[in-house]
């Protein structure tokens, strides 16, 4: 008779276990559930480790004695995949940027305009100092805009540019300010889109640098300010103008593939350009020169001359 009553308890209390995991279980499935949707629950993945070509500096003299004499005021060279500074002279001292500040009208513009838009031409075509030549009226696209900003540095471009944006000119200044805070350009202030100097216009051989690279990162303005020559046309193809590049290195010293030159009188040479040589990307700056091209074609040889790559492992 115990026994009967035992087995009857155990019956009893294996029923109920299974009752309470029935009921215990749907609540731990939903828990599940809701923490796989919170995304609360990670799964460790091997870290990928790279190595990264580090630039060292190989001459047994001082950097500033086998470096080359330059008349440049201003200076920066900075190897874009490391971020390495292989070279810099005054580079967070203020100067007029001239027309190197179509680098950030460039970079501002991409966020405005699809390159198939099409754009058309106002009072821009009567603009002060260098010009594409736009004929009043004229319908051209956002892309050809992009080659007229670049190569002969159209100020007309730059001014389309600006004065299409969705609130003005003005706002599309602002934007370039914005744009350069959102980049830490720390002392780089701009006061037009095309570089003509003002007293608002200002910034640094290290800034330049910096909008340099973020530049040569969008595919299409890489191609464009490598571009030697071309010819653009107005949407009808009646209107054509042929552009040259201001850059005099391209095509000439191997390895340059841009970027953007600009010279006022207050400015004196400027140029920001980039050589590629050997998997190695180096950007050069040279603010205030009285020979920018043959500087920079110096500099070019001293850093391939003096730096050897090294790969060093990152985490």
């Amino acid at each position: 008779m115990k026994t009967l009553l035992n087995c009857k308890y155990v019956r009893f209390g294996s029923v109920m276990m299974l009752l309470a995991g029935l009921i215990v279980l749907p609540v731990v499935l939903w828990q599940v559930v809701k923490l796989a949707n919170n995304k609360s629950i990670s799964y460790q993945t091997p870290q990928l480790v790279l190595p990264v070509p580090m630039p060292v500096y190989t001459n047994s003299l001082p950097i500033d004695k086998s470096f080359p004499s330059a008349s440049a005021s201003a200076m920066y060279i900075m190897d874009r995949q490391s971020g390495s500074i292989l070279y810099e002279r005054h580079s967070q001292d203020q100067r007029y940027p001239a027309s190197t500040a179509k680098l950030m009208t460039a970079v501002v513009a991409r966020k405005l305009y699809s390159l198939n838009q099409v754009i058309q031409i106002r009072e821009e075509a009567f603009a002060q100092g260098s010009s594409a030549h736009f004929v009043l009226g004229e319908q051209i696209t956002f892309q050809n805009l992009l080659y007229a900003l670049f190569l002969p540095s159209g100020n007309d471009a730059a001014l389309v540019l600006a004065n299409h944006h969705p609130r003005g000119y003005q706002g599309f200044v602002a934007e370039m300010n914005k744009t350069a805070t959102a980049l830490h350009l720390n002392n780089s202030h701009f006061g037009n889109p095309s570089g003509l100097d003002v007293d608002q216009q200002m910034s640094t051989a290290r800034d330049l640098a910096i909008l340099a690279n973020e530049v040569m990162k969008d595919v299409v303005l890489r191609q464009i300010v490598g571009t030697k020559q071309t010819t653009i046309t107005d949407v009808s193809g009646k209107l054509k103008h042929y552009l040259v590049n201001t850059n005099e290195l391209l095509g000439v010293v191997p390895g340059v593939v841009g970027i953007k030159t600009g010279t006022t009188d207050s400015a004196g040479e400027n140029l920001v350009t980039e050589v590629d040589r050997d998997g190695h990307q180096i950007i050069i700056v040279l603010l205030g020169s009285q020979n920018r091209y043959n500087e920079a074609s110096a500099i070019i040889q001293w850093v391939f001359a003096n730096y050897q790559w090294r790969s060093i492992v990152s985490n």
